[in-house]
């Protein structure tokens, strides 16, 4: 059973390549998702600092500059609108040391290219228990 709704939610979808911060903001859109795009860090850092998000789409490589930015910032504002908020990393560069620093912060990782049907499970699975992270989610995988 999906538990995204057709209730509104606020995203923000933080990707510097722009057909495809598009693809993801239409995408979730049509679950129930009012969109916030962004293409720069700089930008993201302040529309994160003035609201509330109930999920952040982000892209890790943002020019040449890295997306674990911004989730160091969010995470480190203690009293931020967004410091419990879902962050769902999609990024075709990704390693190992990368996903070690960044697994305790963030609730899940999509590797791009990724197929919609995967993003979607992915997003209802992270929507259903926010406060997991993909740390958490890993460890219980690797019991069963």
């Amino acid at each position: 059973m999906s538990l995204i709704t057709n209730q509104k939610r606020w995203a923000l979808v933080v990707d510097d390549e722009e057909d495809f911060n598009e693809l993801i903001s239409e995408s979730i859109s049509k679950i129930g998702f009012k969109t916030i795009s962004s293409k720069t860090l700089s930008d993201a850092k302040i529309k994160t600092k003035n609201q509330k998000f109930d999920c952040i789409f982000l892209d890790m490589r943002l020019g040449d500059q890295s997306g674990e930015e911004l989730i160091e910032a969010i995470r480190q504002e203690k009293h931020g609108f967004n410091i419990a908020t879902p962050i769902m990393v999609m990024s075709g560069f990704l390693d190992l040391e990368l996903i070690g620093r960044i697994g305790k912060d963030v609730n899940d990782i999509l590797v791009k290219p990724f197929d919609l049907k995967t993003f979607h499970e992915r997003l209802n699975s992270v929507m259903s228990a926010p406060t997991k992270t993909l740390a958490i989610r890993m460890s219980e995988r690797s019991k069963k």
